[in-house]
């Protein structure tokens, strides 16, 4: 191998592994001059081993599961509820745990899980398997190799390729690919990571590598900001943000792992760059709908300075402030997870002894990849400021990234800039 490109840390580049330089070999079989040995000779092989050595060893105890999975269906009026009622069960009820890849489960069976309530991902998915084929689905484990762990290929028979289990499960007028590891992720929505062209379906000799087209939801950031200014020249700063689709996924997590105030200080005001006192605060999660709706109000010295009588606003901005993409070129293609948009509202309203003075010119940048869009808008005192950006792709090739970068650091730019309000001058 000739002209290999440099393995460069680059932000925002995936799996590493997708990048490494390799002849990957494997020994299917041999022939000595007594014998032909065959170790592997297809996916099929693979597929029995794994049902019959890890999939069946695990549902084969399952003590307690047919008068659960009755209890949670009792009231179930038709398939999709029957489905639901079991894919909330599994998702909810189980803890979600962490376990060395090569073990695949935190319990020997499914009667154990069903006592600990607690589960790695995958074994939460296999449950989820088992339950629906006790309430009469079919229903079928799918190997896959996560967006962050690697691409596999088909023509390598090894399964240390995927490091991950998803379900199928078919109805009578239809099917879903589900993932229950997440507490974000409403019935049939993967998680972000999950969002791969194709994974290994395990049904013994019949086990096959089958196409996944996970269609991701639309994930929108909307932060609103409302910010006056008392007579002290102390800020206050209300702020409202929702979060749909992969970022409730995004940030789920870490507002469980934390008490709320400390998700709102040491997170989502984080990029605020000056010191603020909270005064008030909450957070409202809709898990059905992937929704996450949060509210904060502050106040803040930092974020104005009075010079000759003017005033000039530093923007609260939470996100984008830092542009990632420094490298003057890129080698390895750039992924965003899941297309986007952050859309980002503040509206000033200072006393009318005031007025706008300088506003931030607009902006319209547009690639096939990106879209970013500033307007500024002056209501007699009162100022609003608006910017959108739109990601149309989740991973997007390195010849891209002279465009991304522009762009990018015209909302690094954009974020810095001041807002001013003069004193209006008396007649």
């Amino acid at each position: 191998m000739t002209n290999l490109p440099p393995l460069r840390d680059e932000p925002m580049s995936g799996a590493i592994y997708n990048f490494e330089s390799s002849l990957k070999n494997q020994l299917v079989s041999y022939t000595s001059a007594s014998q032909f040995v065959a170790f592997v000779e297809g996916w099929q092989d693979l597929g029995e081993f794994f049902t019959d050595k890890v999939i069946k060893k695990y549902i084969r105890k399952n003590k307690g599961l047919k008068d659960l999975v009755a209890s949670l269906t009792a009231d179930a009026e038709d398939e999709d509820a029957k489905a639901l009622a079991i894919y909330k069960f599994v998702r909810d009820s189980i803890r979600t745990t962490k376990t060395d890849v090569s073990t695949w489960f935190y319990n020997d069976n499914i009667e154990k899980a069903l006592k600990t309530r607690e589960s790695t991902e995958e074994e939460k998915n296999v449950l989820l398997v088992a339950m629906y084929r006790q309430a009469g689905f079919q229903s079928w484990p799918v190997l896959i190799a996560t967006s962050d762990y690697g691409v596999f290929s088909p023509k390598l028979y090894q399964l240390s390729q995927f490091n991950h289990i998803i379900a199928v499960v078919d109805f009578s007028d239809g099917g879903a690919i589900v993932d229950a590891s997440s507490k974000y992720c409403p019935f049939g929505v993967l998680p972000p990571t999950c969002l791969v062209n194709g994974g290994f379906l395990l049904d013994g000799k019949q086990s096959k590598i089958i196409t996944i087209k996970p269609v991701p939801p639309k994930s929108y950031r909307l932060d609103n900001h409302y910010v006056t200014i008392d007579d002290s020249g102390l800020v206050h700063c209300s702020t409202a943000i929702t979060l749909s689709g992969y970022f409730t996924d995004k940030y789920g997590d870490q507002i469980e792992a934390s008490e709320e105030e400390d998700f709102i200080e040491d997170v989502l005001l984080a990029d605020l760059e000056v010191e603020f006192d909270l005064i008030d605060y909450g957070i409202e999660q809709k898990r059905e709908e992937q929704v996450i709706e949060i509210f904060a109000t502050y106040t803040s010295k930092g974020l104005v300075e009075i010079l000759d009588g003017n005033l000039f606003f530093t923007q609260p901005t939470l996100v984008l402030n830092t542009n990632p993409f420094v490298d003057e070129k890129r080698f390895f293609p750039i992924d965003f997870q899941f297309p986007c948009t952050y859309h980002t509202k503040t509206s000033y309203s200072v006393p009318s002894k005031y007025s706008p003075a300088d506003m931030p010119k607009d902006i319209n940048s547009k690639t096939s990849i990106l879209n970013f869009h500033r307007a500024s808008f002056v209501d007699s005192f009162d100022v609003t400021i608006e910017s959108r950006l739109v990601i149309n792709s989740a991973l997007v090739g390195p010849i891209y990234y002279e465009g991304i970068r522009r762009i990018f650091e015209e909302i690094e730019q954009a974020n810095k800039e001041q807002i001013v309000f003069a004193p209006v001058e008396n007649e």
